[in-house]
């Protein structure tokens, strides 16, 4: 899905392979997978898709999914849009470090007022950071862990969740 983005956003430097790619819709996904799968959807900038979030909202409340989603995005426009529209549905803000993390007690306290999480480059942050989150009720989604070590090390600060192009190496950590 991501190439087919590229493709379109930017012509010039598309790829072939993604040329006749069929993107499913999110309701074709629903459908397909129904009440059996969970669902986490990032939003992107409302701007770039006005009326974004009230659409998700309707699909979520059509397809009674409202229990099996969590949403996140780089944009806090977007993720205060869709508490204002409906304060039950999860919501996770995206940051983007490029650094060592740091959150002042003032940012935590204002991303508590409308998330129940924050994800961010696992990169950036360590196991003082994570506890630190967590003790002040946030949860921590950091991503794109692909290495086994790096999960295992993840997994051992307690994280929340974590985003992975190898879903596979992650559910054979879990296991018991």
């Amino acid at each position: 899905m991501q190439g087919l983005f590229f493709n379109e956003k930017h012509p010039s430097l598309a790829k072939k392979e993604f040329e006749d790619a069929k993107v499913p819709t999110l309701e074709e996904i629903i459908e397909t997978f129904g009440q059996s799968a969970n669902y986490y959807i990032e939003t992107k900038l409302p701007d770039e898709y006005p009326g974004m979030e009230e659409k998700l909202l309707e699909i979520i409340k059509h397809y009674e999914i409202s229990d099996k989603i969590i949403i996140q995005s780089f944009s806090e426009e977007s993720l205060q849009k869709i508490h204002g529209l409906d304060v039950n549905i999860p919501l996770v803000q995206l940051l983007p470090y490029k650094k060592a993390a740091h959150l002042t007690e003032l940012e935590i306290k204002k991303y508590k007022t409308y998330c129940i999480g924050l994800g961010m480059n696992y990169k950036y942050i360590d196991s003082a950071y994570v506890k630190s989150i967590k003790k002040n009720g946030l949860e921590v989604h950091p991503f794109t862990v692909d290495n086994e070590t790096d999960m295992k090390k993840l997994i051992l600060w307690g994280v929340d969740g974590m985003f992975t192009n190898y879903p596979d190496r992650l559910h054979s950590l879990l296991q018991p």
